[in-house]
């Protein structure tokens, strides 16, 4: 059973650069995107699920409805600097309520809920006083979600620009968890990408989310 420490953060803040429309409320069977991802997380006991967004916060947030309680809205005034600022926020939100974050992409979609249910088993179980990080592996290739876990003795100091999470990742203790799981790989940044995951959905059943 899951201990009640744990919260999850989605990361959601970006410009979209690459793509014609905001990815956030790009369609996905039918739903925006990130609202499919809340609805993915949302199966899954957290404790809290921060969704933190900042390009056109107010449009996303006024065009996705979120009827779980425990979804929180952040906002990262600071997004133009890079995913690191979310990662931040996330980190800092998450540190009031418990001990472990798992954070999220908004734009990987195809992540199955096996998945999250090894790597979070795998997080909680995890016996040790430092810092350390659980991720799945692809085809040799680390992916996300990625468990943070002891984070209140995580210095995120050094953490800066768009890389988000991963100077620390090189510095921690980190158990790689090899999934039959593309989706841990597979993120929508371009136009080209958005049709892929499309396309790989149509082929996908419900029940393997």
């Amino acid at each position: 059973m899951m201990k009640p420490s744990v919260s999850a953060a989605i990361l959601a803040a970006g410009t979209s650069t690459r793509m014609n429309e905001m990815k956030q409320l790009a369609k996905i069977q039918g739903t925006y995107m990130l609202k499919y991802v809340i609805d993915q997380v949302s199966n899954h006991p957290f404790q809290h699920i921060f969704v933190i967004v900042g390009h056109q916060a107010d449009i996303v947030m006024k065009m996705i409805q979120v009827e779980d309680k425990r979804v929180q809205w952040l906002v990262n005034d600071q997004y133009k600097q890079g995913q690191s600022t979310s990662f931040k926020l996330a980190m800092e939100q998450a540190r009031q309520y418990g001990d472990a974050v798992m954070m999220f992409l908004a734009d990987q979609p195809l992540i199955e809920k096996e998945t999250v249910n090894i790597v979070l088993n795998e997080g909680i179980t995890r016996v040790q006083e430092e810092p350390f990080i659980v991720r799945p592996m692809y085809e040799k290739k680390e992916g996300h979600p990625v468990y943070w876990g002891n984070i209140h003795a995580l210095d995120c100091s050094a953490v800066n620009g768009d890389e988000g999470g991963k100077t620390l990742m090189e510095e921690l203790e980190r158990m790689l968890i090899p999934v039959h799981d593309q989706g841990v790989l597979v993120d929508v940044d371009t136009c080209e990408d958005y049709k892929k995951v499309n396309d790989l959905m149509k082929r996908k059943s419900p029940s393997t989310h």
